[in-house]
């Protein structure tokens, strides 16, 4: 009974702990939540987006030097012999003589050719860009991990072809095991077969590793720590059309690209942030105007009394209204000569105006030659695609008449190994074809603005 007891606690463990773990780990990623967890967890993105709180505190910075700024300060001083009593202005005498002193001071500009507000306006178009780089690594990532996911695809269904034709290899080097044993056909025939299946062998494995490297690939695109319980859920994707029908032009497709790519308007921004750069450089040209205003007082134990012509102590609250100091200014600063410093500032910042334009225009360049590139590749690698699958039929076709003039003695084993190599390579090229085609299309589907998904 105690036995039975123990097995029972054993099986409901094996059944709310062991059993969840393990629907867990052969849990299926789709493209889509391998997209969104890579981006969400990739470490380059993370970093981007602290640039973007940092430019986030320089905007807030250059809004807050608009306002006045505010200081207060206060001293206290001590001394022996004779000195200057600086609420008096006389020299007195004394075992001690003790001085303390209050300010408060308040300064704003009030014009400097407006290098401030520029440089306002700049640190917004700053962030903006800083954006803009989050998107496009975004958009980098989830491009690099379709491409991996697509080849976690292709490395699958080239090893299902690999091991068909090791299980093909093996029932015909049995039949004709048989056949060699009855005498119909020579030991060599046999031996050549024996080595088409080691070869298919070393096939399977290699494809094995393939896929296994390539799952590696996809889950450290990830950011995951292991690969040997990640698995992939294998989409149906729709059938290939017959042709390629350029139901958008490469123009229209860049045209809109335009409007959204943040490659475009990363590099739009940074050439309108290098513009308001060569504003700030010009308003160090005008006069700056500042206004500032102070309140101080003083306070010493020497200090003399008006009405007697004694130095005596005055409480420390008359002395503060009796030694009020209060005072308002104006400042203009012109610039006249600074050793051609501004002139030096202001000519560079045309330049890095004339970078940015430059910038610009590749960055549409490329964008236009990527979206070209990848239309014509979707293109040609359709035509490869239905080219390779008549191919496939064909070899296919070539082989099952070779095998079986081989059963019959007909050929040599040589003509079947040909013909078997022949249907293997023609249906490795068709499987490549198609999916280099399902991933050219997911490329025009990012540059039309769609999502990517399966």
């Amino acid at each position: 009974m105690r036995i039975l007891k123990n097995c029972f606690s054993v099986i409901i463990i094996a059944v709310f702990v062991g059993i969840p773990d393990y629907f867990h780990a052969q849990e299926a990623w789709t493209l889509e939540r391998c997209i969104k967890y890579a981006v969400e967890n990739n470490i380059q993105v993370k970093q981007q987006e602290i640039l973007v709180e940092q430019q986030e505190v320089s905007l807030l910075q250059s809004k807050y030097n608009l306002i006045p700024s505010l200081s207060a300060g206060t001293g206290y001083s001590m001394g022996w012999g004779r000195v200057l009593d600086q609420t008096t202005n006389d020299f007195v005498e004394g075992p001690r003589q003790e001085n303390a002193n209050i300010n408060l001071s308040s300064s704003v500009v009030l014009f400097a050719g407006l290098q401030k507000q520029n440089l306002i306006k700049r640190n917004k178009i700053n962030l903006q860009a800083n954006i803009q780089d989050v998107e496009k690594l975004k958009n980098d990532i989830s491009l690099n991990v379709a491409a991996a996911f697509l080849q976690i695809l292709l490395s699958q269904e080239a090893l299902s072809i690999a091991e068909e034709q090791l299980v093909s290899t093996r029932e015909q080097l049995a039949k004709t095991q048989k056949m060699v044993d009855a005498g119909k056909l020579t030991l060599s025939n046999l031996l050549e077969l024996q080595a088409q299946q080691a070869a298919e062998e070393a096939a399977v494995t290699n494809a094995k590793n393939n896929l296994d490297i390539n799952y590696i690939t996809l889950t450290q695109l990830l950011e995951l720590p292991d690969a040997r319980n990640f698995a992939i859920a294998k989409p149906q994707l729709p059938e290939l059309p017959s042709e390629f029908g350029e139901s958008t032009s490469v123009q229209g497709i860049y045209e809109n690209a335009l409007s959204f790519q943040p490659t475009v308007k990363g590099a739009e921004l940074r050439l309108e942030s290098a513009r308001r750069y060569l504003s700030i450089a010009k308003g160090q040209y005008y006069p700056s105007l500042s206004l500032s205003a102070s309140i101080s007082s003083r306070y010493s134990n020497t200090n003399m009394d008006p009405s007697t012509g004694y130095q005596r102590a005055f409480p420390f609250w008359d002395q503060w209204s009796n030694n009020q100091n209060t005072g308002v200014s104006l400042n203009l600063s012109i610039p006249i000569f600074s050793g051609l410093q501004i002139r030096s500032e202001v000519k560079n910042a045309k330049l890095n105006v004339r970078t940015y334009e430059l910038d610009l225009q590749r960055t549409k360049n490329n964008l236009y030659k990527e979206i070209q590139q990848a239309q014509a590749d979707a293109a040609g690698q359709l035509k490869n695609y239905h080219a390779s699958q008549k191919n496939v039929e064909a070899m296919r076709e070539s082989f099952r008449y070779t095998e079986k003039k081989f059963d019959v003695g007909l050929v040599t084993s040589t003509d079947y190994v040909v013909a078997k190599n022949n249907l293997f390579k023609a249906q490795s090229d068709n499987i490549q074809a198609k999916y280099q085609y399902v991933f050219k299309m997911k490329i025009l589907d990012f540059y039309k603005g769609l999502q990517i998904t399966l």
